[in-house]
Order: C-alpha cells, then sequence, then structure tokens
C-alpha cells in the first residue's frame, strides 16, 4: 500500500515535467534575442549565445549544454546560461532509451549540478528551481518509492519557490518554464493522496484544489494544449464528485465536450481516448 501511494514513476513524470515538452516551433518563436542576454555586449560571448540557442532549437540538447557550459564560465555572475545547461542536460536525458538508466542518471545528475550552480549566482532564479527539481525527479524515478518519497518535500518547495521568481521576472520567452512550474506542481498535488500519514510521511498534503488553480495557470499559459485542458477537465470533475460539488463537474464536463469537439489535427489519439473514458465514466477522472 504505501509502495503504490508513494507513486515513484508518476512522481518523476509531474515533478519533473521539462521544457522539452514543448519540443514544437513555437520554442523557436520565443526564443530570447541574443542582444537582450547577458554579455552580449561581447562579440565572442554573442556568437556563443547564438550557437547554444540553434543547437537548442534543432533539439541537439548535448551539444547545446555543452555550449551553455562554455558561456558559463565567461559569465561567472549569471545564472542564464546555468540553468539553460541544466535545461538541455534534462532535455538529453528523456530522450535517452529506458534500457540504459546508466546515461539517463547521469544526464538528470547533470541538471541537478547545473540548477544547482545557477541558484548559487542567483538564489533568486526561477528557472533554476524548475530544473533542480527536474533533476531531483530523475533520481527519484531510479531510486525506488522510499528514495522518491524522501526527495518530494524538496521537490515542492522547489516548485513552490520557483513559480514567483518566475512570476515576477516574467518576460515572453520565461512563458514556457512557468508553464511547466504550474504544470509540475498541479500534478504533483493531484497525485500525493490526501492522507494524514503520507501528509506526514511525504511532507506535502495532497490538495486538488489548489492543484486546480495551477492546472488553470498552465492551461491559460499553454496555448489552447488539449492535453492540458483533459487533464484540468479530469481534475475538476474528480473533485466534483468527491467534494458534491455540482459546478466544478459540470465545468470539467463541458471543458471535456468542447476538447471532443476540435478538429482531430488539434487533439492526439490518447489524448481524446482519455477525454471520452471520463465522459462514458466520469470516475474514471480520479484515476
Amino acid at each position: 500500500m504505501i509502495r503504490r501511494c508513494l507513486l515513484p514513476a508518476a512522481l518523476t513524470v509531474l515533478l519533473a515535467a521539462g521544457a522539452a515538452v514543448h519540443a514544437s516551433a513555437e520554442d523557436a518563436a520565443l526564443a530570447p534575442a541574443v542582444a537582450s542576454l547577458p554579455g552580449s555586449d561581447d562579440p565572442a560571448v554573442a556568437a556563443l549565445w547564438r550557437r547554444a540557442l540553434d543547437l537548442e532549437r534543432r533539439r541537439d540538447h548535448a551539444a547545446a549544454a555543452a555550449t551553455y557550459e562554455q558561456l558559463s564560465a565567461l559569465l561567472p555572475a549569471s545564472s542564464a546560461p546555468r540553468w539553460r545547461a541544466a535545461k538541455n542536460h534534462w532535455n538529453a536525458g528523456r530522450r535517452l532509451p529506458a534500457s540504459d538508466p546508466e546515461a539517463r542518471r547521469r544526464a538528470y545528475g547533470s541538471t541537478l549540478t547545473w540548477a544547482r550552480r545557477g541558484l548559487d549566482v542567483d538564489p533568486d532564479c526561477g528557472e533554476c528551481c524548475l530544473y533542480a527539481a527536474a533533476g531531483l525527479g530523475g533520481e527519484a524515478r531510479d531510486g525506488g518509492a522510499i528514495a522518491g518519497a524522501m526527495l518530494v518535500s524538496e521537490i515542492a518547495a522547489l516548485l513552490e519557490r520557483g513559480i514567483p521568481l518566475v512570476e515576477q521576472r516574467r518576460a515572453p520567452e520565461s512563458d514556457s518554464e512557468l508553464e511547466e512550474l504550474y504544470y509540475a506542481a498541479a500534478l504533483l498535488y493531484r497525485s500525493v493522496p490526501d492522507s494524514n500519514v503520507l501528509r506526514w510521511a511525504l511532507g506535502v498534503p495532497g490538495d486538488r484544489r489548489r492543484a486546480i488553480e495551477y492546472m488553470r495557470r498552465a492551461t491559460a499559459l499553454g496555448n489552447q494544449r488539449a492535453d492540458y485542458q483533459v487533464e484540468l477537465a479530469s481534475l475538476l470533475v474528480c473533485t466534483g464528485r468527491n467534494e458534491s460539488d455540482t459546478a466544478l463537474m459540470a465545468e470539467g464536463l463541458a471543458l471535456l465536450h468542447a476538447v471532443q469537439e476540435r478538429p482531430a489535427a488539434e487533439v492526439e489519439t490518447d489524448v481524446r481516448a482519455r477525454a471520452h473514458a471520463i465522459l462514458e465514466q466520469p470516475q474514471a477522472a480520479c484515476d
């Protein structure tokens, strides 16, 4: 029972929901202008920024991470190349095959290392908090239920610390990191069972109302992502059923109907299937 409730595999998915879930053309549109980046008045630094951003756009994450690490040596007081190195180590790791767990652990370890280096330089780096949580989540997946449980409160603290920091310093190119912070926090509070024993064991309470609020924020930034809409709808339906809140249930079911009415090209098959399953059997929202 305890092993089931601690959900080590699920924790990794939700605690470490990195920016790679947005591997789309929109990333390029939101890339920061080189002129706005630290040290860009130095031609050599500007050239490295351009190279790193181009590698990242092309999803050559290992090479991008190495280039950001070079930049960090030239910019000792800036967290920007450090959290971007962490981000690319994470994206590189999540693309490695499950059959190579050692390589994945190394990538997640590098994610955590570079995120922490960013926090050492700038304790108010919200993006660093996100990727520190991602790195810890990756380690939790490979450490089993008890190891994962020991990290839950630390991951939750990083997410809660990072959210207001990114909100305060928000720029258009930071929206994907803010979106991921909201999404990770929503799934964290959804997935931890609301139990006094587990609240004590994990140091984090299950809180579906809090999860709904964070999921609303992620959905608002998510450019009409159907998977976000279905996740929000499932939270609304499940919470509405459990708390006899008919308004929440109605809102969730209406959102699911709206997803079902969207064109096929806008909704992945598994997302549409999940929406259909909940509409057929609303209790499935709590699965």
